[in-house]
């Protein structure tokens, strides 16, 4: 028994013939604009990510300086401590 298919004939794809003769469907002039614009595309994608990288290093450079300046005050704080720690043990405490 053979089912007849459900699927409405405009849900499938059309039926295109296909050229062979491997002869060029695009003109000159309409393959110099895809290259240009695509050159343009690529150049435009090259400044996108150049800005995003410019963007990250510079958070990343002001996150090390956050960072240094940090540890630094962290080591004065401990240093500090055991000053006052070695100064209570030579003084009885």
């Amino acid at each position: 028994m053979i089912r007849e298919s459900v699927v409405p004939e405009a849900a499938l794809p059309s039926m295109e013939t296909i050229d062979e003769t491997g002869e060029s469907t695009v003109s000159t002039e309409e393959a110099n604009q895809l290259m240009q614009q695509f050159q343009e595309e690529l150049i435009e994608e090259d400044k996108r990510c150049d800005n995003a990288l410019a963007c990250f290093n510079q958070r990343v450079k002001e996150e090390e300086e956050r960072h240094s300046k940090q540890h630094r005050l962290l080591e004065a704080k401990l240093l500090q401590a055991i000053a006052q720690s070695d100064g209570r043990q030579h003084s009885g405490w």
